[in-house]
């Protein structure tokens, strides 16, 4: 994600390619090509508390989860399963920085390799392409 500033209205805006050069983990620049988050709408600590609740609740449902996310505004979270230690681990950002780096042909043959994908349902979740059950279709 590249961040640019219009020349009519001065208002940064952010773009995935800028003049046909792509974001890589070797041309990537921090603050230049990241979202700053603290613009956005001020999440209040309920929703974020209802968001923890959630994402427990996902781990009850989802057994061989790991991880859980989900966010909008300027929160976030991140709660991960350890279930080794019968714990989670909760991470809660606010006005934090963000940026979407793309695959390259190295990344993409190593998800394929390790059988787990990516996919967007709102929330971030992994998907093993290995036979685990995912009841969210």
């Amino acid at each position: 994600m590249y961040s640019v500033i219009c020349p009519v209205c001065k208002r940064r805006s952010y773009v995935d390619e800028v003049s046909g050069k792509i974001l890589t983990k070797d041309n990537v620049k921090f603050p230049i090509n990241f979202l700053n988050c603290a613009e956005a709408i001020d999440i209040e600590p309920e929703e974020i508390e209802r968001w923890i609740k959630e994402g427990i609740e996902f781990f009850r449902k989802n057994t061989e989860a790991f991880s859980y996310t989900t966010g909008t505004g300027n929160a976030g979270i991140l709660i991960q399963n350890y279930s080794g230690d019968k714990e989670y681990h909760v991470i809660v950002v606010k006005n934090y920085w963000d940026t979407f780096i793309p695959y390259d042909g190295e990344d993409i043959s190593a998800q394929e390799d390790n059988g787990w994908h990516w996919r967007n349902t709102g929330t971030v979740e992994w998907e093993n392409l290995r036979g685990i059950k995912d009841d969210t279709d």
